[in-house]
């Protein structure tokens, strides 16, 4: 389906039907007052799941601005359990992700349902263009989610939900400063005229000089830009209407960013200047009360132009490795789902899912070609009108990309709720990894091969669950086991890329609390161990930590008109090759404080202060190795997390609740 097609297809979509529906809100989860429009299908899939025996994490808009956070990453790094994630210079960054032991290629990323993964790399992530000003939830399913999300789901999706639309008028400004030099500014306008049409705005500006990057001994004299800064400026708008069984949604976000590339040596200027488009149409069609159709298009193009310029480390004399050498790609899709009702308890859903992208590097040199992928799913469930307490799914995909092997998976799972206050699940299947175009078309003479016919990654997984509550909900607790293994690993033998022979072994268990002390004081804990090996070997991979854990303490008055918190996040010795050895880091604890202030009984006027590592501890997130201008030699110098840093933010907000 070429770009054209999309936009007169998305276009259809609001001339030929027009949208309502309400919203998905999770379980246990603070949201706002406010009815979103949008697809019922889709936008209930996550809960849906949580419900069939698959982990839900719920982080809410709420949580977002009681923390201060100012990406994505940084919500994820402090608050969902089982979830290693480190930015590599701090925010709007590159993030090293784990989640229960997975590599960060194993995860999948959306917004509102849309896939953002980089298509180029499966390894770059792309919450480096994410800010949180326009975020109403994030959404973390746990486990293989290859069923309805394809590609890249082997540990799990994470989904960024956007901001829904309103009943009545609600309106907001908010405006921050950090002690790296930044600042960022955000605005938003949602409602629902009396025509029935409703509209979301929202519009942001992230900017910041940001830290040093690396220890001062490891910056090597030619280096001139030494700060890691970024400029990100987003803008979205969401347009839904509703006739009847009918409803629609007409989306946008464009993203203007650029990024710096922090280098420990050599650096005059090196940044990405990206631009990023996202186009979305969803028409959710309740034909019968048993009968009901989503439909959704949408259209990505990330687009990044890369400068490298160097100093000679002996004259200083410029050396301009790339001038705005291009990267990028274009990812169209369609999606089209059914459920069915054959009787209470009993429900069948279907579709189809054909993506199509082409993307090409001037860098490490990737072929401009187009790949294609169609497949067909389908699930059925059985609810607790035919098995009491109980939830069961199973369901299988099939998966025909044009250039690979074509792939099918299978996924059954299940919750029962033994009592009111205790509950067992679990689940299992397959799940797979595409190869990215790196991996297909790579065409540099000075790297690895691309190779049109490697085989999809694939892996069988399984989790079990025991988990619910005391003292009438005021304890909450659950105890995880998980077991994956991965085979058909692509690597490479030098010359080009290849399905390798290794097979890799997860295992690992998790705990996950939270608890009510009273109307004021909330807390949360979560400790997960992951054992992460080849089959013949008895060392951890690399880049994976062997245990991870967080907490958290929560405090308001009962009036909400103050609040405080505390996040606390541990991860253990992790290791990474280098061309000068193997690289151990890890081994720290981060730990945040936040507070907030409403200035006026109505709680329009709010300000939150926020210390990110409030005991100023110096981490390694990724080490590199850089080269010495002396004499050319090569040393490991380590990429730092964000330093102590003090935000303080202002909102105010008219409407709503």
């Amino acid at each position: 389906m070429g770009a054209r097609q999309v936009k007169t297809a998305t276009v259809a979509m609001i001339v030929g039907g027009v949208l309502v529906t309400a919203s998905l809100r999770a379980e246990d989860a603070i949201l706002e007052d406010v009815l979103v429009l949008g697809s019922r299908l889709e936008e209930s899939l996550p809960q849906v799941l949580s419900e069939y025996g698959n982990r839900l994490e719920v982080i809410t808009a709420e949580q977002i601005q009681a923390g201060g956070f100012t990406d994505v990453s940084q919500a994820l790094q402090m608050i969902v359990p089982g979830l290693y994630v480190a930015g590599k210079n701090g925010a709007f960054d590159y993030v090293e992700v784990s989640l229960q032991g997975s590599r960060t290629s194993d995860i999948l990323w959306l917004i509102d349902g849309v896939r953002i993964s980089n298509r180029l790399y499966n390894g770059t992530t792309p919450l480096d263009t994410i800010p949180v000003h326009m975020i109403e939830r994030i959404e973390v399913l746990k486990g293989g989610q290859a069923l309805f999300y394809g590609t890249q789901a082997v540990a799990g999706a994470v989904n960024v939900v956007t901001k829904g639309f309103s009943e009545e008028v609600d309106f907001g400004a908010g405006l921050g400063f950090n002690t790296n030099g930044g600042s960022h500014y955000d605005g938003y306008f949602r409602n629902t005229f009396a025509s029935g049409t409703s509209l979301v705005a929202y519009a942001s500006l992230d900017k910041a000089e940001g830290f040093l990057p690396y220890r001062s001994q490891d910056i090597q004299p030619s280096v001139t830009q030494r700060e890691r800064g970024y400029d990100v400026r987003n803008v979205g708008a969401k347009l839904g209407q509703t006739m009847g069984p009918v409803a629609a949604t007409l989306q946008y976000q464009y993203t203007d960013a650029r990024l710096d590339f922090a280098k420990a040596f050599g650096t005059r200027e090196r940044f990405n200047d990206r631009n990023e488009h996202i186009v979305s149409g969803k028409v959710d069609y309740t034909v019968t009360d048993n009968f009901s159709v989503f439909l959704k298009a949408h259209y990505h193009e990330w687009t990044t132009h890369y400068t490298d310029i160097d100093n000679d480390p002996v004259t200083f004399a410029l050396i301009v490795n790339y001038d705005e050498a291009f990267w990028g790609y274009k990812d169209r899709g369609v999606n089209l789902l059914s459920q069915y009702t054959i009787m209470p308890g009993l429900d069948v859903l279907a579709g189809l899912d054909q993506q199509k992208f082409e993307g090409s590097d001037e860098v490490l040199l990737i072929a401009k070609k187009n790949e294609r992928v169609n497949a067909y799913f389908a699930q059925v469930r059985i609810g607790p009108e035919l098995l009491p307490r109980t939830h069961i799914g199973v369901g299988g995909r099939y998966n025909d990309p044009k250039d690979g092997e074509e792939k099918a998976i299978w996924n059954v799972s299940a919750q029962v709720d033994v009592l009111d206050s205790l509950y067992v699940r679990a689940q299992g299947g397959t799940a797979f990894r595409l190869p990215d175009a790196y991996e297909l078309y790579a065409i540099d003479p000075f790297d690895i091969f691309g190779n049109p016919n490697l085989k999809p990654e694939s892996s069988t997984n399984y989790e079990a669950a025991i988990g619910g509550n005391i003292a009438s909900g005021l304890l909450s607790w659950e105890v995880i086991g998980f077991k994956r293994r991965v085979r058909d690993i692509i690597t490479d033998d030098g010359v080009a890329f290849i399905n390798g022979a290794d097979v890799v072994e997860i295992s690992g268990s998790e705990v996950v609390l939270s608890a009510v002390f009273s109307q004021s004081w909330r807390a949360r804990a979560d400790y997960t161990y992951t054992k992460v090996q080849f089959e013949d070997s008895d060392q951890q991979v690399a880049r994976v930590p062997e245990r991870t854990a967080k907490l958290g303490l929560d405090y308001t008055t009962e009036d909400g008109q103050f609040g405080a918190g505390l996040s606390a996040a541990y991860v253990s010795d992790m290791t990474r090759n280098l061309p000068v050895g193997v690289a151990t880091y890890g081994n720290y604890w981060l730990f945040d404080l936040t507070g907030f202030q409403y200035l006026d009984e109505a709680k329009r006027h709010r300000m939150t202060l926020r210390f990110e590592n409030v005991f100023g501890r110096e981490y390694t997130s990724v080490p590199g190795v850089g080269v010495r201008d002396a004499d050319g030699e090569l040393y490991r110098a380590d990429n730092l997390g964000t330093p102590r840093t003090v935000h303080l933010n202002y909102e105010y907000r008219f409407g709503g609740r």
